[in-house]
């Protein structure tokens, strides 16, 4: 028996997005990637500072538990035996955390919270008495953390992947995407696969949510499955997420958590598309076809879009009034200089080019020709 239609799909979601039609969709499949987008693992502590040449570990332990002067030691030889050589960077300060009792952000150049590394305290340890630190990475710092591959990010996942087994690692939750920047599988298709059962498991049909937001301007977003189970299921519009409203960028993520009765596979590090296909049977279509480079020109093309959008709704009068203000380009272009202040957003280096002015043209739909025939 077919499923009634959720609001969303009623609500006049396409059943192909936006002029794709079925013939043209072999020649998009090619536009996507599957990647790591968010990790946590437990390690063996004890294990971690042997590695880094610590041997007295009891008295290590006692003052963890107590009140942590070695805490940015300890942090120092997790981040060593697991993040060495990545464009990661370990933050100095000690908080206090939660159910461990000890945290360290991971950072990137910019200072931007991508991860965190946690020890400490009497109820971290694990069934045999092992005592356990946690390290975590958001999808950003699973980029920076392949950021120093160089394009072999197979490499970096796999050496991961080896570290964690040296030290008794074990994951707790582990995220996989697959980036659809046709939109090819859009939010309509996943509703339609949900209608005709390909997510049901020994019998049960998972839940199903649809999230819209006002005009559409954030994306939408349908979720499938139980946020508190060992799997669960998000797809929505990333690039609209991102920032452009105009993307047809969908992403499928896939949560995956240990549990008391299963633990996740390191493996997944390696082969997360195998994995992710294997979870739900409605996953067949899932390729590895674009390079992870991709991915990241795809978010900074979002984000400049809608930093520049931003610019010009905000300060777009205020610049015009400069413009007719100043005595000729070369002044004007004085006066913004002298206006900027230091840094760089993080997405940034993707224009820092010669010709990177073209790239932004790009990114804003904006028709290079004229603009690039006027600065020559």
């Amino acid at each position: 028996m077919s499923r009634p239609l959720v609001a969303f799909a009623v609500a006049g979601l396409p059943t192909t997005n936006r002029g794709v039609s079925p013939s043209d969709r072999l020649d998009l499949i090619p536009l996507t990637t599957v990647s790591v987008d968010w990790m946590a693992a437990s390690v063996d502590l004890a294990e971690v500072l042997a590695h880094q040449g610590h041997l007295k570990t009891w008295e290590i332990f006692n003052d963890l538990n107590g009140y942590g002067f070695q805490t940015q030691q300890v942090a120092a030889c997790v981040f060593a035996s697991l993040l060495a050589g990545s464009d990661l960077h370990l933050c100095k300060e000690q908080r206090k955390g939660t159910f461990y009792k000890w945290r360290h952000h991971l950072i990137s150049t910019s200072g931007e919270k991508v991860g965190q590394i946690e020890f400490g305290g009497p109820h971290t340890m694990r069934q045999d008495g092992t005592p356990t630190a946690r390290v975590e990475l958001t999808g950003k710092g699973c980029r920076l953390y392949e950021g120093a591959a160089e394009g072999d990010h197979a490499e970096r996942w796999s050496r991961l992947r080896a570290q964690l087994a040296s030290v008794a690692g074990r994951l707790s939750r582990l995220d996989i995407a697959f980036d659809d920047f046709a939109g090819t599988y859009n939010l309509a298709h996943a509703v339609k696969l949900w209608q005709s059962g390909k997510f049901d498991a020994r019998g049960q049909t998972p839940d199903l949510e649809s999230v819209n937001h006002a005009k559409g301007q954030k994306g939408d977003t349908i979720y499938i499955g139980s946020r508190a189970s060992e799997k669960f299921l998000r797809v929505y519009e990333k690039g609209k997420e991102q920032g452009d409203e105009t993307s047809v960028w969908v992403r499928w993520e896939a949560q995956f958590k240990a549990s008391s009765r299963k633990e996740l596979d390191l493996d997944m590090l390696t082969a997360p598309a195998d994995f992710m296909r294997g979870a739900y049977k409605a996953l067949t279509f899932i390729s590895e076809t674009l390079r992870r480079l991709d991915l990241t020109k795809e978010q900074a093309a979002a984000n400049i879009h809608s930093a520049l959008k931003h610019l010009r709704r905000q300060y777009g009068k205020t610049l015009n009034f400069l413009k007719q203000t100043f005595p000729d380009d070369e002044a004007l272009g004085a006066f913004l200089i002298n206006v900027t202040r230091p840094g760089l957003p993080d997405w940034s280096w993707q224009y820092l080019s010669p010709d990177g002015y073209l790239s932004v043209l790009d990114a804003m739909r904006i028709d290079r020709q004229p603009v690039a025939a006027s600065l020559h």
